[in-house]
């Protein structure tokens, strides 16, 4: 189960302030897999440790020469184990969204103007 929330963390994706990539986690499981029990006894109702919530946020550039503020994008760099829970929190909410959204429900997406519906949610929590 958290192997499969492992799995679907890109390999090299910007590590967070644990400064590892999920590629390290990938390549280890073998020694590093005991941290199942610990994802495992937080989602079963368990407190998260001290530190897996750690995020640094970073300003990327979206031009050449930043020189506005609008110019800069914030990214948010997460522990890979805390990207692990919610990867598995994303998989168990996709199957049962369409049961706890009414169809006639709709949502603000990130991009303004734009409404999303039951149909379109589980997809969207896939690709996150």
């Amino acid at each position: 189960m958290n192997k499969e929330g492992l799995d679907g963390i890109g390999y090299l994706k910007a590590p967070g302030s644990d400064r590892m990539p999920a590629l390290f986690y990938k390549k280890i499981w073998h020694i590093v897999g005991d941290i199942v029990r610990e994802i495992k006894t937080l989602l079963e109702g368990g407190d998260m440790p001290s530190g897996w919530n750690e995020t640094i946020v970073v300003l990327i550039s979206k031009v050449q020469c930043p020189e506005k503020l609008k110019d800069l994008r914030p990214i948010s760099l997460c522990m890979v184990v805390y990207k692990i829970i919610s990867k598995v929190i994303s998989n168990r909410l996709k199957f049962i969204l369409a049961d706890i959204i009414s169809p006639n429900q709709s949502a603000v997406s990130f991009c303004p103007g734009d409404l999303l519906n039951v149909e379109e949610g589980p997809g969207i929590l896939y690709s996150w």
